[in-house]
């Protein structure tokens, strides 16, 4: 090639690359249908450096390589799941430099130490906005440097949210949120910095092993069962390999060991850390801890140690640590000494606990803040608030100031004063414990201003506890679970007050008085930014649009809409509000979303009312009308009303809630109709508590962890039209009376599509009761019910009565169920009419075993197979009139077989029953229908070879399991009563052989075939059965193995293999037919199957119809001189030509017979 053609390939290379890099990055979509890509990885492949890739909402399921500068953004952790294709390879493996992902949920890798996301000898990239849970290791870190890791959620991951290792150095990991890990955050690397996480609950929160110069700062790791912070190395005794790390600000807290402990670690800084209410509040352990410096911290409350020193090891000589700056030292809760001067400082030296000489020379008397309080009428000073209140000089209607600072304690106002900080700005009081309150005021009249309260987590900032005309301004209240709370207070003043970053900001809640309600609070007071709007005594207004906080109390015609509301006690709160509306408000992180008191006729429209702690609660309120709301999400219930009457709740969303999603407490007279309560942890709907005479129409409360709906002691409600399903139970009623559920759907439930328990007079009709996996409907100790029109099927049982009494079933179809369709167990004085109960059969035996060694050479038998259309267990005085159940029957499992079995196991039996009475006695059975029921047993396992010596040893096939059917069959059950059933074509089935491994060994015998209309083993006695139809049963009709009733004294019943001759044609046959078992038979066997009429007059050869042949039949009996009264057609008591002449008229139609 000539030096001019390549001068021209090499410029135009250069210009490609030129022209590449100065092209700007492009956008790639992923999502289900409708983008560029419908995976992600295809998207990575496809992107050029630099390029975006955004993906959108769905579940993807891939293991995600990134070799390329790319940002991979996704619509939001709440709704974009990757998970691992593969368990033991990464979601999401970064190896390049600058990547940027964020918006992800990560699950599934967890293979072992394998990572949600790991970035390999990667730097320079941004990992934030990402749940990684479920996964061996959320976040990995491998050889990679100067990356963020910030605002992630990283819980419940088996080994560690975040893991560095591999010289990672120089990274920020700000703002996550790791819990249930094993360790919140694994650091095997330096010079790393750690600010503001969360990792609570795990094994330890962050652990440093062999690591230096790593910065940690306002972290949060509390609860966790061993450590908070935890510094180790592995050559602990002479040359310990973690040094120079620092940790300021940092609260460890309540953890099960240790809040800090420093393991073999050198030369770190522990300044200004809160350490309390764990075992050790800190732990230096092993000889080689030396040179740390701790200071100004908090080390209270802790149940062992609050400070321990292990530095004591006669074998080093430079063995101490230092506990103080010169100046001051920590605050210890169990330093025993005084402070005689008042200074702050204790009077003593705080020896450390296992120290050797060890020793706080400054231990501070309380946490740390380093100024005084002045109580301006005694012009006294004070290191704490507190003991500036409680000194004896201090009196009713004193000021005391407080000067710049933080204070950690908690603070009892118990007398009149003003208590006046030098401003919110500069002055801080920070809980301690955090469970407590920052303020609790118990007495009246009192004034406080000028202070940021915070750190009461568990607690509130300022708390008016039963307190009138106080006075609070100017206050900041952040970081407390609620900032300002009145309790059972009135007549107080609020002015000039930020709200923020509480869990609730404000809150005026439990007394449910009017005048508890009655307060001055103006709209300078702010929360989250917003005017708190607080009106009494107002009418015919509408809340602007600035609002942070709606109450109203004792209004009228007060419109809220178009707000969001987040953070507070109440989103909304009503007290003796009415003929009010709240419309297109979004509540959210409140206590209670909408809260009535006492407050009637207003309406809730299309608001939604999610992510609080519940929804909306409606207490002592009638005639509210609550619709189209949305209330889903809440961490209690969705909708709750108490003690509520006549309101009305349409058209709402109440899922996924923690407990409830629609709730009524000792309410009554509501109307709950088209609203969809699914998903939710608890109940869809609960009704509990004498709540009576309710409506629920239509409804959805499906899916929820608990029953779809549930009532406990509540009566005379009417249910129509409800759909639950997907649930633990559908429908549950418990000590509930006289309620009525009809038309409902109650299917594909984890237990009970309806249950009742200790509950009677209800009325069950017209319900759909399908494919629950235990029981369609379920009584239990509860009588009187009726169950009318259900349709109940593929559950594992139909209908159970189980001690339940005095009920009515009546045309209700059990069918195709697995075992039973319907079974009375302990139940008496039942009436079961008309109901249907076919073809459950469903039931199939486990198979045999095939696990054979040298010691166990027989293949595992079959198990059972079951099919019950009626069954009654120990139950007595029950009517069962009209039923149908055929076609019932179970099948036997297959027996085991095969090499290396020498025997193959044999079948399963297969039971099918019509109906079957076990244990029960005096029972009416009338005009029911038990046909073609069949069990089929299981087939018998082959056989195989073992070796044996030089030869194989041959072995033989397994029986196939007998299959048995019956019409009706009793067992142990006594003086029953059996008229006009049909049973019929009941038979068996049995399994067939297995084979034998070769023509020289035996096969495996079938099973057998036995099918009974009747069946009474020996254990049943004294029943009567007379005009019961039974025929074509294989091989018997009847069977008796006791001494039973089989005719009534002039009827008997009618088979199909009777050979006997009726030749009087009275329909009775001349002689007794024996009922095979023993030696029992019928005196007079029906010579036609009983249809549950007599015969008319004239019809002698029982077809329905008079003809000429019936006039032949009449001739016969004349010239015989027999007798049949159906023959005698003038009633002259005897049969003659006369009488076979006005048959032949009445056939001709010439005469009517009377």
């Amino acid at each position: 090639m000539g030096k001019g053609l390549r001068g021209v390939i090499v410029l135009a290379l250069v210009m490609m690359v030129l022209f590449c890099g100065a092209a700007s990055a492009d956008t790639l979509t992923v999502c289900s249908s409708g983008c560029d890509y419908t995976k992600i990885q295809d998207a990575v492949d496809a992107a050029g450096v630099g390029d975006t890739i955004l993906v959108y909402k769905g579940s993807y399921t891939e293991n995600v390589c990134i070799d390329k500068r790319l940002k991979l953004r996704g619509e939001g952790a709440d709704v974009v799941t990757v998970r691992a294709a593969r368990s033991d390879h990464e979601v999401f493996e970064v190896t390049a430099d600058r990547v940027n992902i964020s918006g992800f949920t990560v699950t599934g890798a967890t293979g072992s130490n394998v990572a949600g996301i790991r970035l390999y000898d990667a730097d320079h990239c941004v990992i934030s906005e990402k749940n990684a849970r479920g996964n061996s290791v959320g976040i990995k870190v491998y050889l990679s440097r100067n990356n963020t890791i910030a605002n992630n959620t990283l819980n419940s991951n088996e080994r560690c949210g975040i893991y560095f290792t591999g010289r990672s150095n120089n990274n920020m990991v700000k703002d996550n949120t790791l819990n249930s890990n094993y360790n919140g955050i694994y650091m095997y690397s330096s010079h790393n910095t750690l600010i503001g996480n969360t990792a609570n609950s795990n094994y330890n929160g962050i652990y440093i092993t062999d690591s230096n110069n790593n910065t940690l700062v306002n972290n949060t790791l509390n609860s966790n069962e061993y450590c908070g912070i935890h510094l180790h190395s592995y050559s602990y005794k002479y040359h310990p390999l973690n040094r120079h790390n620092t940790l300021t600000g940092n609260t460890v807290n309540s953890n099960g060991g240790y809040g800090i402990h420093l393991d073999a670690s050198v030369g770190n800084v522990v300044v200004n850390n809160t350490a309390n209410s764990n075992r050790d509040g800190i732990h230096v352990d092993y000889v080689s801890s030396i040179n740390n410096t701790i200071h100004h911290n908090s080390f209270a409350d802790n149940t062992r140690y609050d400070a321990y020193d292990a530095c004591h090891d006669s074998d080093y000589y430079h063995r101490t640590n230092t506990w103080d700056n010169g100046t001051e030292g920590n605050y210890y809760s169990n330093y025993p000494g005084t402070d005689s001067d008042g200074d702050g400082i204790g009077d003593t030296p705080y020896s450390i606990p296992r120290s050797d000489g060890n020793v706080d020379n400054y231990p501070l008397m309380q946490v740390w803040n380093g100024y005084q309080v002045h109580n301006l009428n005694t012009d006294e000073t004070f290191l704490r608030i507190q003991a500036a209140i409680d000194d004896s000089d201090t009196n009713d209607g004193h000021t005391i100031t407080v000067g710049e600072g933080v204070y950690r304690m908690n603070v009892n106002v118990n007398k009149r004063l003003t208590l006046a900080g030098a401003g919110g700005d500069v002055v801080t009081v920070v809980a301690s414990p955090l469970s407590d309150y920052v303020f609790d005021v118990t007495e009246d009249y009192v004034n406080i201003s000028g202070f940021t309260v915070t750190g009461a987590r568990s607690g509130k900032g300022i708390y008016l506890n039963g307190t009138d005309h106080c006075t609070i301004s100017n206050n900041i209240a952040s970081d407390n679970e609620y900032g300002i709370c009145l309790d059972s207070s009135s007549n107080n003043k609020l002015t000039g007050n930020i709200m923020s970053g509480n869990t609730y900001n404000f809150n005026v809640f439990f007394d449910p008085t009017l005048s508890n309600f009655i307060q001055n609070i103006d709209t300078s007071n702010l929360v989250n930014g917003k005017s708190v709007y607080y009106w009494v005594d107002q009418r015919d207004r509408q809340v602007p649009h600035d609002a942070g906080f709606v109450g109203i109390v004792n209004s009228t015609n007060i419109t809220v809409r178009d707000l969001a509301l987040t953070n507070n006690g109440n989103g909304v709160l009503f007290v003796c509000a009415n003929n009010s509306k709240v419309e297109n408000v979004a509540t959210s992180n409140n206590h209670q979303g909408i809260r009535l008191i006492s407050s009637s006729k207003n309406m809730l429209t299309n608001n939604n009312v999610s992510g609080n702690n519940c929804g909306i609660d409606i207490e002592a309120s009638n005639n509210n009308i609550v619709t189209d709301n949305t209330a889903s999400d809440n961490n209690g219930y969705g909708i709750e009303l108490v003690s509520s009457s006549n309101n009305t709740l349409q058209g709402n969303i109440a899922n996924s809630n923690n407990r409830d999603g629609i709730e009524l407490y000792s309410s009554s007279y509501n109307t709950l109709t088209g609203n969809n309560a699914s998903d939710n942890n608890g109940y869809g709907i609960r009704m509990g508590f004498f709540s009576s005479s309710n409506m629920l129409a239509n409804n959805n409360a499906s899916g929820n962890n608990g029953y779809g709906i549930g009532m406990y002691y509540s009566n005379n409600n009417m249910l129509t039209g409800n759909t639950a399903s997907g649930n633990s139970r559908g429908i549950n009623l418990l000590d509930s009376n006289n309620n009525t559920l009809a038309d409902n759907t109650a299917k594909s439930n984890n237990g009970i599509g309806i249950y009742l328990r200790s509950s009677s007079a209800n009325t069950l009709v017209d319900n759909i009761m399908d494919l629950n996996e235990d029981y369609g409907v379920y009584t239990s100790s509860s009588s009187s019910n009726k169950l009318i029109g259900n349709a109940i099927s593929a559950n594992d049982c139909g209908i159970y009565l189980n001690s339940s009494s005095s009920s009515t079933l009546a045309n209700n179809n059990a069918s195709s169920n697995v075992n039973y369709g319907i079974h009375l167990c302990h139940s008496s004085n039942n009436k079961l009419v008309e109901n249907i109960a076919n073809r459950n059969n469903g039931d199939i035996g486990y198979h045999g075993h095939s696990d054979c060694d040298r010691n166990h050479w027989f293949a595992g038998d079959g198990g059972n197979g079951y099919g019950y259309g009626i069954y009654l267990s120990c139950s007595n005085n029950n009517t069962l009139a009209g039923n149908t159940a055929d076609l019932n029957g179970g099948r036997g499992g297959n027996g085991g077989g095969g090499s290396p079995c020498f025997y193959g196991g044999d079948g399963g039996n297969g039971y099918g029953y019509g109906i079957i009475l076990s244990s029960s006695s005096n029972n009416t059975l009338t005009g029911n229908t038990a046909n073609s029921n069949s069990g089929r047993g299981g087939n018998g396992g082959s056989g195989g070879g073992r070796p044996g010596g030089s030869e194989t040893a041959i072995g033989g096939g397994g029986d196939g399991g007998d299959g048995y059917g019956y019409g009706i069959y009793m067992r142990g059950s006594s003086s029953n009563t059996l008229t006009g059933n049909t049973a019929n074509s009941n038979s068996g089935d049995g399994g067939r052989g297995g084979r034998g491994l070769d023509i020289d060994t035996d096969d495996g015998d079938p099973g057998g075939d036995y099918g009974y209309g009747v069946h009474l083993p020996s254990s049943s006695t004294d029943n009567t059965l007379y005009h019961n139809n039974l025929a074509n049963n294989t091989p018997h009709n009847a069977y008796d193995a006791s001494t039973n009733n089989w005719d009534s004294g002039s009827v008997g019943n009618y088979y199909s293999d009777y050979n006997g001759t009726d030749n009087d044609t009275d329909g009775i046959g001349d002689t007794h037919h024996p009922i095979p078992g023993g030696g029992s038979v019928d005196r007079y066997p029906l010579m036609q199957p009983w249809t549950g009429t007599t015969p008319q007059k004239g019809d002698l050869n029982y077809d329905s119809i008079l003809t000429p042949a019936d006039a032949a039949i009449a001739l016969q009996l004349a010239a015989t001189g027999a007798h049949n009264p159906a023959a005698d057609m003038n009633d002259d008591g005897r049969i003659t030509s006369i009488d076979a002449l006005m048959i032949v008229q009445a056939a001709a139609g010439n005469i009517e017979l009377g």
